[in-house]
């Protein structure tokens, strides 16, 4: 755990350098162990659940008591893993009697559970890239900047917001699309569950996520993509270079200028 630690911290060195000139290493610091146990909290409960075989079998008796807190273990790392790992959980396992438990079910309501209450009293443990904190205080901040909230009722999930700026409005959108993402999941698996299991849940209500007209029209889909091939063809195309790999060097030196000139900047500046 120490050097899968440390590894994680290896991604932050530039803001550590600054954080300790600047005096706010200690809140940098709890920042990071924050961001990592959130990043891996999902394998070690299940390790913790485990664990526990060895003080529950002698205390309960039962042999089935390890085969059921080994099938926990792996629905608790379910909700933090691709959902390909939920595909290989069983869908009708018994541990007593001739009732059984399909955990396949049971970790996605974990997960549902988990991305879906995403409201500014309470910030879920997984988080995608698109959304990206330095530290639990600026997520609720985040959170509660945004008035965000959500009620269940019918199947029907409806959240509302009120996002100021483009940026916000945008991650909402990406995190919604993956509450989505993830009840397609659902009703993907429980084509091969049985009938019991077959409960409907719908889709995401977007209707009340407001955002200020007054300031920014949101386009969906909008994106800035660039293609290697097209732009190594279009310098190609006007013999700017005789040879492809020749327009990489290129790109390198105008980065490397770039930064020369930022350093030289700075210094002027007195910002060394």
């Amino acid at each position: 755990m120490f050097v899968e630690y440390q590894a994680f911290r290896n991604g932050y060195i530039d803001q550590i350098k600054d954080a300790v000139k600047n005096g706010n290493f200690g809140t940098l610091n709890h920042s990071i162990r924050v961001n990592y146990i959130r990043t891996c909290h999902h394998k070690e409960s299940a390790i913790y659940i485990k664990n526990l075989q060895k003080i529950a079998t002698p205390i309960l008796g039962e042999v089935w008591i390890q085969r059921l807190l080994s099938d926990l273990s792996d629905v608790c790392k379910s909700h933090g893993e691709s959902i390909d790992f939920v595909r290989q959980l069983k869908k009708d396992v018994k541990y007593v009697g001739t009732d059984g438990a399909n955990l396949q079910f049971i970790s996605m309501m974990l997960r549902l559970g988990d991305i879906i209450h995403y409201s500014s009293d309470r910030a879920p443990s997984i988080l995608r890239n698109a959304i990206s904190f330095q530290s639990e205080y600026s997520k609720n901040q985040w959170l509660t900047k945004v008035g965000l909230d959500y009620t269940i009722k019918d199947g029907v999930i409806t959240f509302m917001a009120n996002c100021q700026v483009p940026k916000d409005y945008y991650h909402l959108q990406e995190y919604l699309d993956w509450i989505d993402e993830e009840i397609n999941n659902f009703d993907l698996l429980k084509r091969g569950w049985q009938q019991r299991y077959q409960i409907n849940i719908g889709e995401v209500d977007r209707n009340n996520v407001e955002y200020d007209k007054s300031k920014f029209i949101p386009v969906k889909d909008k994106k800035f993509i660039l293609s290697q091939n097209k732009i190594i063809e279009l310098l190609m195309g006007v013999k700017l270079y005789k040879d492809p790999f020749s327009s990489i060097r290129e790109l390198y030196q105008n980065a490397l200028d770039a930064c020369r000139c930022r350093v030289a900047i700075a210094n002027m500046k007195g910002q060394s």
